[in-house]
Parts: C-alpha cells; structure tokens; sequence
C-alpha cells in the first residue's frame, strides 16, 4: 500500500471536516469559544502566552505589519510581481508601499534594484 502525501490536492485531517461544520452551524467560525480554545492550544503548543488566528493571509499580514509600530508613511518595499492585496494592507496602516521589479530569471525581487531603492524611510521588505 502506498502511504504516500498528495503533493498537490487535497488534504483532510481526520475530524477537520465535522469541526468546520460545527463551527459553521453555531456561528463561531471567524470569532468564538472554538477559535479561542484554538489560539490558546496553538500558543501553549509553541511555548508562547498569546496567538492571533486569521481568517485569510491578507489579515495576518495585517496583524504582522500593524504589530511592528512602525511610524506612519514608512516605506515598505513590495515585488512588483505580487497580488495587489498585500501592498493595499500597508497602505490601509498609513505606510507606502514601493514596487521594486523582480529579476525575470528567479521571478523574486532583483537584489540590486531593491539595494538602489532602500531610502532612509524604507522599514520593511516583502
């Protein structure tokens, strides 16, 4: 018998379908009992006292970039090839977000584009 995982599919966890349906039927699928009992089993599991679950990744990203008190109208330096909800998160938290092209050979960042534009304002890069 193969036991192998599906690289790419689908992935069930067993249980993971009827607690989705719980949380669906009493309500509490974005906030609620299930979610905090969540957050807190995830920070005792990774030794931390608190952890913050999000909905989408866009949100954590939000939680990431607002948990850094960063001083408004910092820059933050995206990849010109990203989804335009990333850098929208930034600009929701009052910092600008820079586009810097990518490298057509990695399709990441081009290390010596973004090296030119790093400015004394510039506090993060994606």
């Amino acid at each position: 018998m193969i036991r192998t995982i599906a690289r790419y599919g689908a992935r069930h966890v067993r249980g993971s379908m009827a607690a989705a349906l719980k949380a669906i039927l009493h309500g509490d699928g974005l906030r609620g009992p299930s979610i905090a009992e969540f957050e807190k089993r995830f920070a005792d599991y990774h030794g931390m006292h608190h952890a913050i679950s999000a909905s989408y990744g866009r949100m954590a990203f939000y939680y990431i970039l607002k948990s850094l008190n960063l001083p408004r109208d910092s820059e933050i330096i995206f990849p010109a090839l990203t989804f335009w909800v990333v850098p929208e998160m930034a600009r929701v938290l009052g910092f600008r977000p820079k586009f810097v092209d990518i490298d057509p050979a990695t399709f990441n960042i081009d290390p010596v584009k973004m090296e030119a534009a790093i400015t004394p304002n510039t506090r993060v890069v994606v």
